[in-house]
């Protein structure tokens, strides 16, 4: 039996002084990352929690990802990187989802403004009908991209990406 895929969401927050040299580092080195899963984005925000960076990685199961993590320790290029952006960074984290709704596998523009709204909910129990009831909602919005269920790390979440080719779309955007 084939697992499902994995998502894992790193989440990271950059000294405000090393904004600009982690943009310009990432943008050389996560290639080089990408070429052994599969990136589905990388985003840096602009509004909320500012100078964080997230990045989702597609994984086809726990072992796949143990593999890619073991293959870029052993890569020079990579661990010299890692070496550079570490003391950027103030905080990290990081957690593992599924997707449960919209399309994760398909490319999503860079041009595009993203959204991730995070939902937490109660336990388990009445967790998952809420989430089905919001994964229909949102489904229905245009710029709905996909939902992620959390399975470890942040319990009871859902992720829901969505996207506009012009910020200000998401305001005309009901919750």
């Amino acid at each position: 039996m084939s697992s499902p895929k994995v998502y894992e969401f790193r989440y990271y927050q950059i000294a405000a002084r090393f904004v600009v040299q982690f943009k310009q580092l990432a943008v050389q080195h996560v290639p080089h990352r990408a070429r052994r899963s599969r990136l589905i984005g990388i985003w840096m925000t602009e509004l909320g929690a500012l100078n964080h960076v997230l990045h989702v990685w597609e994984y086809e199961s726990l072992a796949h990802r143990k593999s890619v993590r073991d293959e870029m320790y052993t890569d020079t290029d990579w661990t010299e990187f890692l070496g550079q952006v570490g003391p950027m960074f103030q905080m990290m984290d990081n957690w593992l989802c599924r997707c449960v709704a919209g399309d994760a596998s398909s490319r999503w523009p860079d041009k595009e403004f993203y959204q991730l709204s995070t939902l937490k909910f109660a336990p388990i129990e009445s967790a998952k009908t809420a989430a089905t009831d919001c994964i229909e909602v949102c489904s229905q919005r245009p710029g709905f991209k996909a939902a992620f269920e959390s399975l470890v790390g942040k319990a009871n979440r859902l992720y829901v990406v969505e996207s506009a080719a012009d910020p200000d779309d998401f305001l005309s955007q009901t919750n």
